[in-house]
């Protein structure tokens, strides 16, 4: 319970932990009680991750798609959790809280850095080159009407 405690949980990752210490009969019984206490559900935690990333550390869809595979929710349940998710608007977001750290750097610089940084949020180059090119264009406004 404590493990529940910290966040949602996938099932497999209940079933993993589990096993570390427990017999298959129990971790069985045990997540069983668990699905009808509605305790452990993957179609929940495929949502609560989705939103979890676009709401504190946004990655692209494929990837958090990816995550969620990695955790064990079933490629149904991840499509399903990501499905509103728009790629354009979180590497906007993203990019636009990243930017403000590259004060004082010139536009390739900017360029390098922030294409790197979405990039590794599994942004496609599409993706990335409309983000950059919209808060190159944000920024520069912003700063031309503070001088």
């Amino acid at each position: 319970m404590r493990y529940l405690s910290l966040r949602p949980r996938s099932e497999w990752e209940m079933r993993n932990r589990m096993r570390r210490s427990f017999d298959a009969d129990i971790v069985k019984a045990v997540l069983q009680e668990l699905r009808e206490r509605d305790l452990v559900n993957d179609t929940s935690f495929a949502q609560y991750w989705a939103d979890n990333r676009t709401d504190f550390s946004p990655r692209s869809r494929r990837l958090v798609i990816q995550e969620l595979r990695r955790k064990g929710v079933s490629a149904e349940e991840a499509n399903n959790a990501v499905a509103d998710m728009d790629d354009q608007v979180t590497a906007h977001e993203a990019g636009r809280k990243k930017a403000r750290s590259f004060k004082g750097v010139d536009h390739v610089e900017f360029y390098k850095k922030l294409s790197s940084f979405l990039r590794n949020r599994g942004y496609s180059y599409d993706v990335i080159e409309s983000v950059v090119q919209s808060l190159r264009q944000e920024l520069n406004l912003r700063l031309e009407g503070c001088l």
